[in-house]
């Protein structure tokens, strides 16, 4: 029997599924990220776009704010980091 998937929903309400882009704190500034793991308390976040810092950090999904794809494909493209 699988183990029924975790909903969970970002600071606002929405809700945060799997591949959603969503930005969280991370040490002192904010992260650009996308969900690759809903776990039973918690949801891992990749960096996004990959970097010289390639890694994923488990954070709790009251901690994040889902994004609009639309807007992180404009402000990557725009030279934003």
């Amino acid at each position: 029997m699988a183990k029924p998937t975790p909903i969970h929903v970002d600071r606002i309400g929405k809700p945060i599924e799997l591949g959603d882009m969503v930005a969280v704190a991370d040490y002192n500034g904010l992260m650009l990220g996308r969900v690759t793991k809903l776990n039973q308390k918690m949801i891992k976040v990749k960096r996004y776009p990959t970097g010289s810092r390639n890694y994923e950090k488990n954070k709790y999904p009251r901690e994040s704010i889902k994004l609009d794809p639309d807007d992180v494909a404009i402000h990557i493209l725009s030279g934003g980091d």
